[in-house]
């Protein structure tokens, strides 16, 4: 799965390269590839246009510091909160989404995981204090479960607005007919 996400990065880059430089067949691309810049504010941002490869980058070098760095776990975490604040200024400079609460949610996502990983790494062999590890480990489970919660609240509100949007929609039509 790595050697096709190292062989399928450069096919999508130049993909959307291709299409951004479409000028007048922007339209033909939006019908062809249109999932890779979906939903991002490509026309404005550059950074923006290319998210969704920048995420699968990010998935790739993951891998390799999980792969290359196996024998030291407080180099994995320190290499992986690097990558997760590197994220966190792209999303808080380039606002890649063109939903605000995407981009809000996505920051706070990346603020989730630097957070635990923190807490991971209070846990790794640096940590001497004993007491403490117990009260950090039940600080990860906590942050894992807020995460999960804050990202079922954001669901639940969405799928509310579009149940609102479909109800206004389903009145309009009954007012219409009668």
């Amino acid at each position: 799965m790595l050697v096709a996400s190292l062989i399928c990065l450069p096919i999508f880059f130049h993909i959307v390269k291709k299409g951004l430089l479409a000028g007048e067949n922007i339209d033909l691309f939006l019908h062809k590839f249109g999932s890779l810049i979906e939903n991002q504010r490509a026309q404005k941002n550059l950074i923006a246009s290319y998210w969704k490869l920048i995420g699968l980058f990010r998935w790739i070098l993951t891998v390799l510091i999980l792969i290359v760095a196996r024998g030291h776990n407080e180099l994995q975490i320190f290499f992986l909160l690097i990558i997760s604040v590197v994220t966190q200024s792209l999303i808080l400079t380039c606002r890649p989404f063109t939903d605000t609460l995407e981009n809000k949610m996505t920051f706070l996502t990346e603020i989730f995981i630097s957070t635990y990983l923190y807490l991971l790494l209070c846990q790794t062999d640096f940590m001497t204090a004993l007491p403490l590890r117990e009260p950090l480990a039940l600080g990860l489970i906590y942050s894992v479960a807020f995460t999960v919660l804050a990202n079922f609240l954001v669901f639940g509100k969405r799928g509310n607005d579009r149940f609102k949007l479909w109800r206004q929609k389903k009145l309009a039509a009954r007012k219409h007919i009668y």
